[in-house]
C-alpha cells in the first residue's frame, strides 16, 4: 500500500500537469498512537468557492455595495448579511480514517456549528456520479463523489464540473482506506459519456438490439446485401408532446364544432376562428405519435420519405451527388435538450435533412455511420 506522502505527491503531480486548481486541501496527520486522517477541506459551504482569496473578494464587494443599504432597508438587509456571513465563513471540513468518516461545518476553521460521523464499517465503496441538469440553455453537468455504505445510505463528500479531478479525490480517498474498487479502472473515461451514449452502448451490445427499437434507440434497421432500411420512430423521443398536442388541438377543434352546429350561445361564424386553431395542432400531435421517417440506403442512391402525415413527396439522392452524410444540432431544445438532424450535403453545397429531431445522438451517429459505409463515404 502506498505511503500517505505517496499519495499526496501523486495527487499534486496530477494537478500540476492537469493545470487544475483545486477549491479544496488535502492534509494527512498522524496521532500519537499512530492513527492517520485525513483531512479535506472545502473552500465554502461545500466549496462553492475556488480559493480562500475569492472568499476575501465576496466580501469586499458586499461591504461596498450593501452597507449603505442596511441604513434604508433595515432588518432585512440584516438577514442578508446573515445569510451571507455563512456562506463565506463557513467551510466545509472531512475527517476520514479507516474508523469514521466526519463531516463538519466549521466558522473560521476553528468553531464547530454542525458534525455528523459514520462509522467505517459501514462503508461498502466511493464512487463518482454523473449528475445531468437540463436548463433552458441546454443540459449542464455536474460531478459528484459520493460514500455509498451498506444500508443504502449516501454521503456527498465533494461535487466539481471536472471530472478528472473528483477521480482523483476519489482515487486518493480510496487508496488511503486501502479499499479495491475494480471499478475505478475505467470510471474517468465513462464519466465523459453522456447516459444516453451509455444507455444507447448499452443496448448496443444486446443481441439482435435493432429488432426492438427504444428511447435509448429508437430506430429499426433491417440490412441485406442490397440496402439498408432505417426506420425513425419518433414516438419514443415526442409522446408526451405529442399527447399534449393532440388534447390542445382536440380542445379547439371542439370548440370549432359547437360553433358549427350553433349550440346556443356559440355564434356560427366563430367556427371559422377556432378550427383553424385546433385542426393544425391535433395533426401535428399525431405526427408526433404516428409518423416514421424511413431512409433506405443502396450503393447507389439513398431515398427519404416520411409517412403515414406528411405533404412531402418521397424524394431520392443519387450516390454521384452526395459528398458526405453527417450529424448537426437543429438549434431547437426541448426541455433542455437539445435535437439533431441527419443531413445530406451534395456537392452542390445544398442540404437535404434525412432524419430531423432525434434527441439520441450517440444512437443517430450510428446510423449516420451505416449509411456512410452503405455508400462508401468512409476512408
Amino acid at each position: 500500500m502506498e505511503t500517505t506522502e505517496d499519495i499526496l505527491k501523486e495527487f499534486e503531480d496530477f494537478a500540476a500537469r492537469e493545470e487544475t486548481n483545486p477549491n479544496f486541501t488535502l492534509k494527512f496527520t498522524q496521532d500519537q498512537f499512530g492513527k492517520e486522517t485525513l483531512f479535506i477541506k472545502l473552500f465554502g459551504l461545500g466549496g462553492q468557492f475556488k480559493s480562500p482569496k475569492q472568499k476575501i473578494i465576496i466580501s469586499i464587494v458586499l461591504l461596498v455595495f450593501f452597507i449603505p443599504f442596511t441604513f434604508v432597508f433595515g432588518a432585512f438587509m440584516l438577514l442578508f448579511y446573515a445569510v451571507a456571513f455563512y456562506l463565506l465563513f463557513v467551510d466545509t471540513f472531512f475527517e476520514i480514517n479507516k474508523e469514521i468518516i466526519a463531516k463538519k461545518s466549521v466558522v473560521f476553521g476553528r468553531y464547530i456549528i454542525s458534525k455528523k460521523e459514520i462509522n467505517c464499517n459501514e462503508l461498502d465503496r466511493f464512487e463518482v456520479v454523473r449528475q445531468e441538469y437540463r436548463t433552458k440553455k441546454g443540459t449542464k453537468v455536474n460531478f459528484e463523489l459520493i460514500a455509498s455504505f451498506k444500508n443504502e445510505n449516501k454521503l456527498e463528500i465533494y461535487g466539481s464540473h471536472n471530472p478528472a479531478l473528483v477521480n482523483a479525490l476519489d482515487d486518493v480517498i480510496e487508496k488511503f482506506i486501502g479499499i479495491q474498487d475494480k471499478s475505478n479502472k475505467g470510471q474517468l473515461s465513462s464519466l465523459k459519456k453522456t447516459k444516453s451514449q451509455v444507455a444507447f452502448e448499452k443496448k448496443l451490445k444486446e443481441p439482435n438490439f435493432t429488432s426492438k427499437p427504444s428511447k435509448s434507440y429508437p430506430f429499426k434497421v433491417k440490412s441485406n446485401l442490397i440496402q439498408d432500411e432505417i426506420i425513425y420512430l419518433s414516438k419514443y423521443n415526442h409522446q408526451s408532446f405529442g399527447v399534449f398536442l393532440v388534447f390542445f388541438g382536440f380542445f379547439w377543434c371542439s370548440f370549432g364544432i359547437l360553433f358549427l352546429i350553433g349550440a346556443e350561445g356559440f355564434p356560427m361564424w366563430s367556427a371559422f376562428i377556432f378550427s383553424p386553431i385546433g385542426v393544425p395542432f391535433f395533426l401535428w400531435g399525431l405526427s408526433k405519435l404516428l409518423n416514421k421517417q424511413h431512409v433506405n440506403v443502396t450503393q447507389q442512391k439513398i431515398v427519404y420519405f416520411t409517412k403515414p402525415i406528411s405533404l412531402k413527396k418521397q424524394k431520392e439522392l443519387l450516390k454521384s451527388r452526395v459528398a458526405k452524410v453527417e450529424v448537426v444540432r437543429s438549434g431547437m431544445t426541448t426541455n433542455g435538450v437539445m435535437s439533431y438532424h441527419l443531413i445530406v450535403i451534395t456537392k452542390d453545397n445544398s442540404k437535404h435533412k434525412l432524419i430531423r429531431h432525434a434527441f439520441n445522438r450517440p444512437a443517430l451517429e450510428h446510423i449516420c455511420q451505416k449509411i456512410n459505409e452503405r455508400l462508401g463515404l468512409t476512408s
